[in-house]
């Protein structure tokens, strides 16, 4: 099982890295569906930087969000 993780952050890392041209702000769709509510406050954390960069999210959770920012929804 950490094998197979281990794996697709490998894969994923690999091809952020094969897209490291000039970017521009992006709409993204996160799906979060953690019980806790620590896993979902580092991943809401990273996103929320992310939006105040310009990014879109589209953000798919169990848990409430407390502050939304125009391009959070």
């Amino acid at each position: 099982m950490k094998t197979r993780w281990s794996l697709w952050a490998a894969a994923t890392a690999a091809v952020l890295m094969m897209q490291l041209e000039s970017s521009e702000s992006a709409n993204i769709l996160s799906v979060f569906l953690f019980c806790s509510c620590s896993h979902n406050d580092i991943y809401s954390t990273i996103t929320k930087a992310l939006a105040s960069k310009g990014h879109t999210f589209t953000v798919i959770t169990s848990q409430p969000l407390a502050s939304l920012r125009p391009n959070y929804k």
